[in-house]
């Protein structure tokens, strides 16, 4: 049996997210490949406990085999319009024929609490890139992202 809900942070480290997060990581092409696998969960923590990030499981048979964490913003352009960004998505790769129901669910959801738009992001130089997948569930390429490194990481 599926399940998709909202769950605190505390109880997914506590239930599967830390084994899953990294095998997400695992999974990416790094392109940052100077920066280790070192997740801020406090940071994590900080933003849920503030109401801007929220996450989302889905569950088969109680195990975790995909998350979502989403980021909730007021749009500081448009006063009163509140919208979402996927900070993280992920699906056990054996269990991606979930992904369409996942997506629709959090859309339900994030639309209950008065979101308005939803942003997804991709790496453009990814072999594995989900454009095909977003495109499918009716989003639309809106805005290109550019960054670079610009001061030296240290791993601690």
């Amino acid at each position: 049996m599926i399940e998709c809900r909202f769950e605190p942070l505390s109880y997914m480290l506590l239930n599967g997210l830390v084994d899953l997060s990294y095998e997400a990581w695992c999974e990416m092409e790094n392109e940052h490949a100077e920066v280790d696998y070192s997740p801020d969960w406090e940071a994590y923590q900080r933003n849920e406990d503030s109401n801007r990030l929220r996450f989302i499981s889905l569950r088969e048979g109680g195990n975790l085999i995909g998350y979502a964490s989403i980021r909730i913003e007021s749009d500081i352009h448009r006063a009163g319009i509140t919208f979402a960004s996927f900070l993280d998505i992920y699906i056990k790769k054996e269990k991606r024929g979930y992904a369409a129901q996942f997506v629709r669910f959090i859309e339900k959801q994030l639309s209950g609490i008065g979101v308005v738009r939803v942003y997804a992001t991709e790496r453009v130089r990814s072999r594995k890139s989900p454009a095909r997948f977003y495109e499918a569930m009716g989003f639309e390429l809106q805005e290109q992202v550019y960054g670079k490194t610009i001061g030296q990481v240290t791993n601690e």
